[in-house]
């Protein structure tokens, strides 16, 4: 990728753009703190001041009027002088006597308010410079005594303020947007490796992963739920091409026997008797066939959402005393032994019946088919859970998950006379009642047997 193509992918990262806006901001904050730092470091100084020069005034005080004449005031305090020549005092005091003279400064309007303020004065004798004091004024032996401190020094104070306001403002933008630029560096790479592998996906392979991305935050959290939604869309891909491999070679079989017995009736020396069992089983192909298609319809339309749920409170006990009655002497006359096992409470479920009985109805065929005479076929309830077992070879817990997918079925010849469906129809049945389906062994000693649970939320 060129230089340019960086800066303009840095530029437009959210990561640099969110540094900027925290450096805007970070300005603005600085800049109101610092206005409000500036304003309450100008009151304290102002009040550390004000309180120095009262302390200065009322010990000056004393001495004055320990002074009756007055004469020598400028001999006692070296600095009652004049501010004004002089640029390199930092306090001064003036005396106004009784009788109107003026010791130490000669500005009547020092002299005219009592009490603390700001009195700006000529600077070292130059006219166009002004130095601001900060003055206290009161009466003392009958004149009035003035006692000033330079502002200027303060000012210098408060002068170093915006200058460092600025210097830690400007620090803290360049750290701030150079981390930005860092971050948005680290999160272009991740944010194109997350691109390249959307990229490949859309040309087909998904088997292309993003992988782990470092640290855990939101663009791992991203990544990972790409790569999740890609393995699964990877297993309905591949469940949809073994699909049509099943549904091929299933088909295969019947279609080609039902040829064959059209074909044997299109010949004009069979005769009626000869060709009315050729019919019937061709007919029973054609049942098969149809009865196939309509359980992939069924799966289809329940993993879509698109059947119509008739919901509604269930007795998952009364259901299973229902299929004992139905079932229970077809199991016996098959050569199994039956089992009923139901809690005294009822335990109801939201469940469309219909649905839920196919189900069932599914299982216990599976039972039959698969178990062989002289086992023990159970129908129990517990809690919001109903499961069927029985005592057949079981499956390997390696095929435990696959043999619920369409068409899969774990015999070899393929010759136990189902389509593989029927364990792939109660899971849909599940999943449509947010139901989970278990599978798991009916007991530790071969041959293990099968129980299938599903277990309501």
């Amino acid at each position: 990728m060129s230089l340019k193509a960086e800066a303009i992918g840095l530029f437009r990262s959210s990561a640099f753009r969110l540094a900027m806006a925290l450096s805007v901001l970070f300005v603005l904050i600085l800049l109101a703190s610092g206005v409000l730092a500036n304003l309450l470091l100008v009151d304290a100084l102002q009040e550390q001041m004000d309180d120095d020069l009262k302390m200065r005034f009322d010990t000056i005080a004393e001495r004055v009027k320990s002074n009756d004449d007055h004469d020598d005031l400028e001999e006692e305090f070296e600095f009652m002088a004049d501010p004004r020549h002089s640029d390199d005092l930092i306090y001064f005091a003036a005396f106004k006597s009784p009788d109107g003279r003026m010791t130490g400064l000669s500005v009547p309007d020092a002299f005219n308010r009592l009490g603390t303020r700001t009195l700006v004065l000529q600077s070292g004798g130059k006219k166009d410079d002004h130095d601001k004091w900060r003055v206290h004024a009161g009466n003392v032996s009958g004149g009035v005594l003035v006692v000033g401190r330079r502002w200027d020094t303060s000012e210098d104070i408060l002068e170093l303020l915006p200058g460092a306001f600025m210097a830690a403002g400007g620090a803290a933008v360049l750290l701030t947007l150079g981390a930005g630029v860092g971050f948005g560096f680290a999160a272009q790479r991740r944010i194109r490796k997350i691109s390249r592998t959307l990229d490949q996906i859309a040309e087909g392979d998904l088997a292309a992963r993003v992988g782990p991305l470092g640290r855990a935050d939101d663009l791992s959290d991203l990544a990972a739920h790409v790569d999740g939604t890609t393995a699964r869309l990877e297993v309905l891909l591949r469940q949809t091409r073994e699909l049509s491999v099943n549904i091929a070679h299933d088909l295969k079989t019947p279609l080609t026997r039902l040829r064959a017995r059209l074909e044997t009736l299109a010949e004009a020396s069979v005769s009626e008797d000869e060709a009315l069992p050729d019919a019937e089983k061709a007919l029973e192909e054609i049942d098969r066939i149809i009865s196939t298609f309509d359980a992939i319809l069924q799966i289809a339309r329940m993993d879509a959402g698109a059947h119509n749920k008739r919901f509604e409170d269930l007795d998952l006990g009364e259901l299973a005393r229902e299929f004992a009655d139905a079932y229970g002497a077809v199991i016996e006359d098959s050569g199994f032994g039956f089992e009923l096992s139901v809690p005294q409470s009822p335990s109801i479920v939201r469940a469309d019946p219909a649905l839920l009985k196919q189900a069932l109805a599914n299982l216990i065929e599976n039972a039959l088919r698969y178990s062989s005479p002289g086992g023990q076929i159970r129908i129990g309830v517990s809690g919001r859970s109903i499961e069927v077992a029985d005592e057949g070879p079981g499956i390997p817990d390696a095929d435990k998950a696959r043999v619920m997918e369409p068409f899969v079925r774990l015999d070899a010849a393929r010759s136990s006379g189902g389509f593989g469906l029927g364990l792939a129809l109660v899971q849909s049945v599940a999943q449509l009642h947010k139901a989970r389906v278990s599978l798991s062994d009916t007991r530790a000693q071969t041959p293990c047997g099968l129980t299938v649970r599903i277990d309501f939320a």
